[in-house]
This record gives C-alpha cells, sequence and structure tokens, in this order.
C-alpha cells in the first residue's frame, strides 16, 4: 500500500522570507557554521506532524482537518524573538518564534490536532530557520529582541515531505482556506549585534 509522509502548516508568506534569511546569514557571519539553514521557500510552522499515513487515508485526514478548522477565523502573527531547541544552552534547532497571534496560532494547532490521536509534547509556535549540525562548535546564541513583521493568516496546507540527501522536499497536497484578505507587513532588521 502506498504511503506518504505528511504534516499540516501554516506556510510563512513569502514576502517575510527574506528578513528570515537575513537572520540566517548574520548567525552565520557570527561564526554559526555547522547548521543546516532551511532554505526560504520550505519556512512554515508544523501544526501537526503526521508521519507516515496511507495514500487511501488522504480524504478522511483532510475531512479532520476541515472538520477541525471549521469556523475558525483569520489572524495575525508577528515574527518575533529568537531561540533553540532543546535549550539556547545546547541548541539542535534554531527558531524565530510568535509575538502578536501566539494565542490565536495555539489555538489554530489545537483545532487540528484534536482530530487525530494526541501527542505526548504540547504545541510550541515556531519557525524552524536551521538544525545544528555540531553543538561544540558553535557561539551562544544571541536572543535578540528581533521582530520580523507579521502577516495575516489567511489558509493551512496538507503538506507531503519528501526526504532527499540534499534536505526534504515539500509538496502541498490541500489547502484549507480560513477567510478573508490577507496583508503582510515589512520586516525590520533589529540587532543581532
Amino acid at each position: 500500500m502506498a504511503s506518504l509522509r505528511a504534516f499540516v502548516a501554516l506556510e510563512l508568506d513569502p514576502k517575510l522570507a527574506p528578513g528570515v534569511v537575513a537572520v540566517q546569514e548574520q548567525l552565520a557571519r557570527d561564526g554559526w557554521q555547522r547548521v543546516k539553514w532551511v532554505e526560504p521557500y520550505n519556512l512554515h510552522f508544523t501544526l501537526k506532524f503526521l508521519g507516515e499515513v496511507s495514500v487511501n487515508d488522504l480524504d478522511r485526514i483532510v475531512g479532520s482537518i476541515e472538520r477541525g478548522m471549521r469556523g475558525f477565523p483569520q489572524f495575525r502573527v508577528e515574527l518575533a524573538g529568537i531561540g533553540a531547541f532543546p535549550s539556547v544552552s545546547r541548541p539542535r534547532v534554531i527558531w524565530i518564534g510568535v509575538g502578536q497571534g501566539k494565542e490565536e496560532l495555539c489555538a489554530l494547532a489545537e483545532s487540528v490536532r484534536k482530530e487525530f490521536p494526541p501527542e505526548k509534547q504540547p504545541f510550541r509556535p515556531h519557525l524552524t530557520i536551521g538544525r545544528v549540525k555540531d553543538a561544540q562548535a558553535i557561539p551562544a546564541l544571541k536572543t535578540a529582541d528581533l521582530k520580523l513583521g507579521r502577516f495575516t493568516v489567511e489558509k493551512v496546507s496538507l503538506m507531503q515531505s519528501t526526504l532527499t540527501r540534499s534536505g526534504p522536499v515539500y509538496t502541498r497536497l490541500h489547502q484549507f482556506p480560513l477567510a478573508g484578505h490577507g496583508e503582510v507587513e515589512g520586516w525590520e532588521e533589529k540587532g543581532l549585534d
């Protein structure tokens, strides 16, 4: 039986990607060399990781996501702050956080997640921007007062992830609109110094 690796995501508005790339480039200049940076076209917030699913189950999965999102209004999200998992002192994943819209994003993730088997880990809204290859060879992460702009959340996507030697390839399988007309506010660089 055919299967694919899938997840539910909020894709980053492409107009905000240059600000994220600027942060990645600044971190690389600051000595963060042993990091696999996420490509701008792959930037997203994972709302629910589904793992390997049968192609035959896709209609059921789409129905579950639609049920979970039913009536959920659009909202605005601000990219703000920088951090790392599991911790700043032992980074494996570097991320940009959420300022405005954090509660709404958590509520949206919960609305989607309740339609699937429960997860052990709570939802922690973050935009992964890099994965650390060698935590011993990097300087301390400077958690600056970083604000990269806002965008209106208009839709959620069911994505397929195909793992390749050069990194994951994401394919949008289905989109679920929230409603309304979106807008994007530009980013401004605020000291990573």
